[in-house]
């Protein structure tokens, strides 16, 4: 809702396929440290799917979690609740942390998360003898 073109043509790199860009919606963790889990579950998933480019919205929290995990974003537009029906007013003091249409390259968000050692903590895990799947995967489970 907040663009007024189509996202490919805002995208970093001339050409973009539509079809190459995943749009992620309500990105944010339950509970702190999540967060990073959740990023690299998704970039997996994303890689392996095929997308080049990730978009979300995101307050200043979210790119400021980006920040620390290495992962670059590039911020596309601001998130104008004007541009929504209710002119955001369903939306609380949301609007008061900045919000911004951003893009991550997929590639580059797993280089770094590779870097920060994430993504070991989400690949799918394989059976092993003996010991069910649920105890392998980490305090967060594994990726489905």
């Amino acid at each position: 809702d907040y663009l007024s073109v189509p996202v490919q043509t805002l995208m970093p790199e001339p050409g973009t396929r539509r079809s190459g860009i995943a749009e992620i919606a309500h990105l944010a963790g339950v509970e702190a440290g999540v967060s990073r889990y959740l990023f690299a579950s998704l970039s997996v998933w994303l890689d392996a799917a095929g997308y080049d480019w990730v978009v979300c919205t995101g307050t200043d929290q979210l790119r400021n979690s980006f920040h620390r995990l290495g992962i670059a974003t590039q911020v596309l537009a601001d998130a104008d609740p004007s541009k929504l029906p209710d002119g955001g007013a369903g939306w609380g003091r949301y609007y008061d942390h900045h919000p911004v249409v951003m893009t991550i390259k997929v590639v580059d968000g797993m280089a770094a998360l590779r870097a920060a050692g994430l993504l070991k903590l989400v690949q799918p895990v394989v059976a092993v003898e003996d010991k069910p799947q649920a105890d392998l995967g980490g305090a967060y489970g594994r990726l489905a």
